[in-house]
């Protein structure tokens, strides 16, 4: 019961921290956008601290669920014997491979949030007449990676492909 106590101490101190994440996200919206370089001038929280916010929202939540299940499970469910190993297997590969990929998905979800780009690509999986993103889809002149998290209809698209690829991998 120790570990479990400090686990919740652990937790509780973590819970604070994100109160501060929270504020500090909070005020960058409370400053003159037109003083900034970011492509979009509405004034709104930064892309960047809400993915910060709600990255480590995540991890809280993972944490905490982690933890239910730990107390939730029963001794004899954390054997693997050659009668459930097949299936034991089956299921590891799914999990790593949606421990990795559902942060992803979720980090560029956050950035499609905070700057609102929601509605830049009504007819996924069709960018437009294409399939796919195009050279006319980026911006020139700002860095290549800043499309990804500042560009509307890319960080959207961006998104919604992962999002997409991880369902079909994890639905087999």
């Amino acid at each position: 019961m120790p570990r479990l106590r400090n686990t919740l101490i652990s937790l509780f101190a973590l819970g604070g921290l994100q109160g501060a994440i929270g504020w500090w996200m909070v005020k960058s919206g409370l400053k003159d956008k037109h003083q900034t370089t970011e492509l979009d001038k509405t004034p709104r929280v930064s892309p960047y601290r809400l993915t910060v916010h709600a990255g480590f929202a995540y991890t809280l939540y993972s944490i905490c669920l982690w933890q239910a299940m730990n107390c939730l499970r029963k001794p004899q469910e954390a054997f693997i014997t050659l009668k459930n190993i097949q299936q034991h297997n089956v299921m590891r590969r799914k999990l790593h491979l949606a421990v990795m990929a559902v942060p992803l998905v979720l980090i560029t979800g956050f950035f499609v949030a905070g700057i609102s780009g929601g509605i830049s690509c009504n007819t996924y999986p069709m960018i437009g007449e294409n399939y796919f993103l195009s050279k006319k889809h980026f911006v020139n002149g700002i860095p290549l990676w800043q499309n990804f998290t500042e560009n509307k209809l890319v960080a959207q698209v961006n998104h919604r492909t992962l999002a997409t690829i991880l369902t079909m991998f994890t639905s087999y």
